[in-house]
């Protein structure tokens, strides 16, 4: 299990104690593994896109012209490589 809270933030200090005994993460050191991540990762640097990777970035552009896409997500999507705004064929 992996906590998004400092050891300071648990009471009483045997509780952390005993956390700190079985190597307790307390930080996560994973990447964020929703969809979009995962897909955003893997068409970030690429300037050509495999068929998979069109339609994921089609559907990512329908989704932002019907306003659903996040401001965070639209600036992840700013990042690539490709005009993502327009129809990818």
């Amino acid at each position: 299990m992996i906590r998004r809270i400092g050891p300071d933030q648990i009471t009483p200090q045997s509780r952390r104690t005993r956390l700190d005994a079985v190597n307790f993460a307390w930080k996560s050191t994973r990447s964020c593994g929703s969809s979009f991540m995962s897909h955003f990762r893997q068409v970030k640097d690429k300037t050509e896109l495999s068929e998979e990777d069109k339609k994921w970035v089609n559907s990512i552009r329908v989704v932002y012209e019907k306003g659903n896409l996040s401001d965070a997500r639209v600036k992840y999507m700013d990042q690539l490589k490709i005009d993502w705004r327009t129809p990818v064929e």
